[in-house]
């Protein structure tokens, strides 16, 4: 059985390692529990460092996101008791910054209970600035249409 186990977890890491978007599971203790390949692209600690949080990964800071700007998606995952989506600002190991769309599930316990959250993060910068230049040549159509 220890076999089969570790068999398919080493199918679901290639899985999970496969995908180009941040995979992030994360603790009740915004403890970084597992990362895929991508995620520890921006990463400055591994899931296997004591400790890892979220915010070290993806802020590079030493506390939880907080504020009207950034909520953190732990906290709406607790709170509301299902998936959330934020859009965040987060720096690269060189500091450079890039905004993200960060998508967080939660996972429960037999009871109910939220006890991890499964993040997924994918870096909009580019469709961002696509978009700001499109709403401006727009405007600037409307304007000498006048």
């Amino acid at each position: 059985m220890l076999l089969f186990s570790m068999e398919r977890e080493g199918f679901l890491q290639t899985i999970i390692d496969s995908m180009s978007d941040s995979v992030l599971v994360i603790g009740l203790d915004y403890r970084v529990l597992f990362m895929n390949k991508a995620a520890k692209k921006f990463a400055l600690c591994s899931e296997s460092d004591e400790p890892c949080f979220c915010y070290n990964v993806s802020h590079k800071t030493d506390s939880p996101c907080k504020g009207e700007d950034e909520s953190c998606p732990l906290d709406e995952v607790m709170k509301r008791k299902k998936p959330a989506t934020v859009i965040h600002k987060h720096l690269d190991k060189y500091g450079h910054e890039s905004r993200f769309e960060i998508t967080a599930s939660p996972v429960f316990d037999e009871k109910g209970n939220v006890i991890q959250m499964i993040e997924v993060s994918r870096d909009i910068t580019k469709r961002l600035l696509l978009d700001e230049a499109r709403q401006k040549f727009y405007e600037r159509l409307q304007s000498e249409q006048k």
